[in-house]
């Protein structure tokens, strides 16, 4: 396909009305005709007859081929093609699992097999793959179906992508969440067991004592905490005292207001030098920006502008960190409000309170997503039946100059052809 790297070169081709113009401007004396009689001419009627037409055709026609060659010379035309290199792309984490003939089938076909760069986050390798391999390559991606796996911002892709989920060997496990104190020959024990179709959780009261159960460390405390929130987030401090209800109801964990523990900053001003709590959970200030993006599964609608200090210990989409943590203190750069998101109404605010408050099993999570919310967003514009291949890119300007200097020669031979027949 021609294409043209500097089209206003295509401006010069105006060019072309010079030679015409010179042509048409071409006026030649007329010939004098004797006659028998002059009789009927009268004074008024002497005047000089010209002659005005288009002469020397091909001289005219070589003069602007030459022009129009030159302004295509300016705009460096090349000729684009694509060479075939393969048909499609096989991305896989692991061995395929039921899908290992179709893989077998598609690499005896052409395709080429490549890993999933980052096995924590599909969406993360797939992005990555679809920014390296050649425009138009179409895609095979094989994973596991686990929602744990899928986090960010689904991505969006031009090309054709077809994505197969399937379950893990290990589709369902049961483990030990947390352990505490119940009296003194007891221990109450919260144990998770995750599958397929989602998460539970169950307590029962173990008997026994002492500092491990089952390589749990059991909690002999007291969770306290203490939430302070002024002005307008008057409203936030129901939500988080609403979430560790429920989080104390869920999993029987002892917990009561008091100092020495945690500290809920939810207000605007600054935070005072505050002695005698462990950990401290604070609003970022600054400006807010709306946008959309999900953290944790859970939709967000806002945050706050400005770099993000510590480590990131909540990410939204876009890899920024919406909860970061500096040595004991916690900065939220959203807002628990119904118009920051939904992460007040989502029911998952005791469950990543939980994840602040002990360890967390992320790992252990086997939910499985459908498949059509795993595969990406296909905006087809890229998309289709067309084999993919690179692109060999070819100049053209050495073929131009060879056509300009022969439309050049031509033209001076026509030039000196019709001046030697006139003399």
């Amino acid at each position: 396909m021609l294409h043209l790297l500097q089209p206003i070169g295509l401006v010069a081709m105006a060019g072309i009305s010079v030679p015409v113009i010179v042509h048409l401007w071409n006026l030649r004396r007329g010939k004098v005709l004797r006659i028998g009689s002059i009789a009927l001419l009268t004074e008024s009627s002497r005047r000089l007859a010209w002659s005005r037409r288009i002469t020397q055709w091909w001289l005219l026609i070589l003069r602007c081929l030459l022009l129009l060659f030159l302004a295509l010379l300016l705009a460096h035309p090349y000729w684009s093609r694509r060479v075939v290199s393969g048909k499609g792309w096989v991305l896989t984490s692991g061995s395929a699992g039921p899908y290992f003939m179709l893989v077998d089938s598609l690499l005896k076909a052409g395709y080429e097999r490549h890993e999933l760069e980052d096995s924590g986050n599909y969406w993360v390798g797939f992005s990555r793959a679809d920014k390296s391999a050649p425009a138009e390559m179409p895609f095979y991606v094989f994973t596991p179906g686990l929602a744990s796996r899928f986090a960010g911002e689904r991505p969006v892709t031009g090309r054709a992508v077809h994505w197969y989920s399937y379950a893990p060997v290990d589709s369902a496990s049961r483990w030990i969440q947390a352990a505490w104190t119940h009296s003194g020959d007891s221990i109450q024990v919260l144990e998770g067991s995750s599958r397929s179709t989602g998460t539970s959780w169950q307590r029962r009261v173990v008997p026994g004592r002492g500092v491990e159960y089952e390589g749990i460390k059991v909690d002999t405390g007291v969770l306290r905490y203490r939430i302070y929130a002024d002005g307008a987030y008057r409203a936030d401090g129901k939500y988080v005292q609403a979430a560790l209800r429920a989080l104390r109801q869920m999993t029987g964990r002892p917990m009561e207001e008091g100092d020495g523990g945690w500290l809920f900053w939810l207000s605007a001003k600054p935070l005072p030098a505050i002695t005698g709590y462990r950990y401290i959970w604070r609003y970022a200030q600054g400006k807010e920006r709306v946008l959309k993006t999900w953290m944790s599964g859970i939709h967000l609608t806002k945050e706050i502008t400005g770099a993000t200090a510590g480590e990131a210990v909540w990410k939204d989409g876009y890899g920024r960190g919406v909860l970061t943590r500096e040595g004991q203190v916690y900065t939220f750069y959203s807002r628990l409000d119904a118009n920051w998101g939904d992460l007040v109404w989502s029911g998952r605010l005791p469950v990543l309170l939980q994840g602040l408050f002990g360890e967390e099993r992320a790992d252990r999570d086997r939910r499985l997503l459908d498949p059509r919310q795993v595969a990406p967003v296909e905006t087809g514009a890229m998309a289709g039946s067309r084999e993919a291949g690179s692109e060999v890119v070819s100049d053209l300007r050495p073929a131009v100059w060879v056509i300009v200097f022969l439309l050049f020669f031509l033209e001076r031979i026509k030039a000196f052809a019709d001046g030697k027949g006139k003399a």
